[in-house]
């Protein structure tokens, strides 16, 4: 039997991982990131060993049983009782060490909850002694542990001898602030990185961390084309130059270039759910055999089919995707804001991504304030050692020559196609309409034809009441609605579906699938027509790109309808948009069924946007002028930035999954509880009639009848006790 197995560092609710199993689960996992990141791979072993001793405290075993703490109980933070045992660190590693334990958890100054270490010792010298209150009764025990994990010069350390280091420990986080020590702790973000890995792997630690920083093999993605149908497979991707600028239209096999490009492990960044879903199921079917670790990382990474061609996802698969390595991330640019804006876990993302190949597909697609956050980051990663790869079909000349300034133009592959390649891709004729009921017989022309048919509008909204017209006027024939506001699980089945029962490649007869924007990038998806609301002619551009995708000798040089719906009149009816991009994008297209030539497209993105309005960041940002402006060991609490993003603000459930939310809330079952949430971007206030629950996160509670299964949930039908909400809408 284990003798210090009744030293706890999890609750029993919360799994009971003993203290020995936790310290030793962090250590193996610390080692390996240490041994990635090139760094002395000792102290980060006994840093990592240290970090959480202070939990042998009984004032900490006694807490994991209360169910409920005291207002008037005194905090006890028990990574500030680990420095206590700092004596036993060399001096040599004890500035490492200090900052491995110091603020692990919390924000060593300014912290949300104002339980930093040096937070506590502003307000109350006590505060901060007091971690070392029945030090007799803990310290043997405590040391008992650490000589049976192996640290070497275990000897005992009196009281005295242990608040003299904590005051020190105090007095030299003081100097960082005080000296102005800026910029990202290596050593806490290795052991904050540890420290997940290991809590969500336990056991499987030691023998997962050991594959978990192996780049991929993309040898997969060498493949000649001799068709010509994808002239992007004959370019060569060597080249001494460490960044790429990729212009191709849609389907010149840019993914592939791109991956060929890359050297190191892969961070692939899209914009939307709906894409991030396709991609990471592509990757993954393609990087199978050589075993690579491919994971998903977004507000929904959680959720996923419950099936997919390896059959269900094991616990650690699941564990293991938010949490650092990996041989392939396929994210959002949100997933890496934090490090240019120092918010929580900034300095671990860092170090996980730092000297990565990253892969920037179709920036421009962002909205303005999220393309300048990539700005941000591409100069940031850039200058972290990271190789930068970006790929677009419609990007602005001047968004393209910001780019290439911010990664050194001479450190720059440019790729773009000839115009006699650019010729092949010519592929939708377009015809501008009036209005959508103009259309009708058109629609039902098609159909009869056994044409599948894509209707793309801006709002959620719009995009249902279309979707129930269609549903009376074409109740035999396939159809689908996907945007954003559906429950989470359910967007996955949805899409799941899209791709493989409604939309595959070798499916005959008629469909008709009504979308918003989440369609425009990435997704494996190839219709015959497409009916859309005017938009930014890039996000047009990217919606083309869903109708005639797939090239065969077959297909090459069809020409296929694209219907442009005329843009509004009235600023508040073009949003998400502006109106004059809208209708300068509309006006800019050709008509009467002209071709769209790919050989114009630059040209005429270009006459929408001779300028781009680039949003200022810098002053929100920690990465300013080539240098860090964050104190070290400190972190934001949050980012005006990042709520102006408003990314998945607001989360809803059902009433009738209120109790199986808590439920998985109580059982720590953060998978249930991302399926069963409906994200909305709509800023708290406006919901502020709603009951909103206090865990997970903290969703407002919704009527059911507002939510239908096959049309997501309807914003004017939520109500309150005081009646509809729908005029915040």
């Amino acid at each position: 039997m284990n003798p210090h197995s009744h030293l706890l560092a999890k609750s029993l609710d919360n799994g009971g991982t003993t203290l020995y199993d936790h310290l030793l689960h962090v250590a193996a996992a610390a080692e390996a990131f240490a041994r990635y990141l090139k760094v002395d791979v000792a102290t980060a072993r006994l840093g990592a060993i240290l970090h959480d001793i202070g939990k042998a405290s009984p004032l900490f075993q006694e807490r994991l049983t209360q169910t409920r703490r005291s207002r008037s109980q005194q905090p006890f933070r028990h990574e500030l009782a680990s420095l206590l045992f700092l004596p036993l660190v060399p001096v040599a590693q004890r500035a490492a060490v200090l900052e491995m334990l110091v603020a692990h958890h919390k924000s060593v100054y300014q912290d949300a909850g104002e339980l930093g270490l040096l937070d506590l010792d502003e307000y109350d010298e006590e505060a901060v002694f007091y971690h070392a209150e029945r030090w007799e009764e803990w310290e043997p025990a405590a040391r008992d542990l650490l000589v049976a994990l192996g640290v070497a010069g275990v000897r005992p350390v009196a009281r005295a001898e242990a608040e003299a280091a904590l005051q020190q420990a105090v007095a030299d986080c003081w100097l960082h602030i005080t000296e102005h020590h800026y910029g990202p702790s290596l050593w806490k973000g290795l052991l904050v990185g540890a420290d997940h890995y290991a809590s969500a792997l336990l056991d499987e630690t030691a023998d997962s961390i050991k594959a978990a920083f192996l780049p991929p093999n993309l040898g997969c993605f060498i493949r000649p084309d001799n068709t010509g149908l994808y002239p992007l497979a004959n370019y060569s991707a060597a080249s001494d130059r460490p960044h790429t600028l990729v212009t191709a239209p849609t389907g010149a096999g840019k993914t592939d270039y791109l991956l060929r490009r890359c050297e190191g492990r892969v961070f692939y960044v899209l914009p939307f759910q709906a894409s991030i879903n396709a991609m990471h199921e592509r990757l993954e079917t393609a990087l199978r055999s050589t075993g690579a670790d491919v994971r998903l990382l977004h507000a929904a990474s959680r959720v996923r089919p419950e099936t997919d061609l390896r059959g269900k996802l094991t616990w650690a698969e699941k564990a293991l995707q938010d949490k650092v390595g990996a041989a392939v991330k396929v994210l959002t640019p949100h997933q890496l804001a934090g490090i240019a804006f120092g918010t929580r876990g900034y300095e671990t993302l860092l170090l996980d991504v730092r000297g990565c190949d990253i892969i920037l597909d179709e920036i421009h697609t962002y909205t303005a304030v999220s393309q300048a956050m990539v700005l941000k980051l591409v100069e940031v990663l850039s200058r972290e050692g990271c190789r930068l790869h970006i790929g677009t079909a419609t990007m602005p000349t001047v968004l393209y020559e910001r780019v290439a300034a911010l990664l050194g133009r001479s450190q720059v592959l440019e790729v773009a196609l000839t115009p006699a390649e650019l010729t092949t891709y010519d592929r939708h004729r377009i015809y501008k309409v009036d209005d959508l009921p103009t259309l009708l017989p058109t629609l039902r022309a098609a159909v009869e034809a056994g044409k599948k048919v894509l209707l793309v509008f801006n709002r959620v909204r719009r995009a249902q009441e279309v979707f129930e017209e269609l549903q009376e006027e074409f109740a035999e024939v396939t159809k689908m609605l996907l945007h954003s506001r559906f429950k989470r699980g359910r967007r996955a089945e949805l899409e799941r579906q899209l791709l493989e029962d409604i939309n595959p490649a070798d499916k005959p007869g008629p469909c008709l699938v009504v979308a918003t924007q989440v369609v425009e990038v990435s997704l494996d998806i190839s219709f015959d027509r497409m009916i859309t609301e005017a938009a930014p002619l890039d996000a047009l551009v990217q919606r083309f790109g869903r109708v005639n995708r797939r090239r065969t000798a077959a297909t090459r040089g069809q020409l296929c309808p694209i219907h442009v719906l005329a843009p509004p009149e009235q600023e508040a009816d073009a949003k998400p948009y502006d109106l004059a991009v809208v209708q300068a994008s509309y006006a800019a297209l050709p008509d009467h069924g002209q071709v769209l030539a790919e050989a114009d497209v630059q040209r005429l993105i270009d006459q929408v946007y001779p300028t781009v309005n680039f949003t200022d960041v810098e002053a929100h940002s920690i990465y300013q002028q080539g240098h860090w402006t964050q104190p070290l060991l400190t972190h934001r609490a949050n980012s005006y930035l990042l709520g102006l993003l408003e990314i998945d603000s607001v989360a809803c459930v059902l009433k009738q999954d209120e109790e199986a939310y808590l439920a998985a809330c109580q059982a720590q079952d953060a998978e249930t509880q991302t399926r069963l949430e409906i994200p909305i971007s709509f800023k708290p206030y406006a919901l502020r009639q709603l009951k909103q629950l206090t865990c997970g996160h903290r969703p407002f509670v919704v009527n059911d009848s507002a939510y239908d299964d096959h049309l997501g949930l309807r914003t004017e039908k939520i109500t309150s006790q005081t009646g509809p909400l729908f005029e915040i809408w």
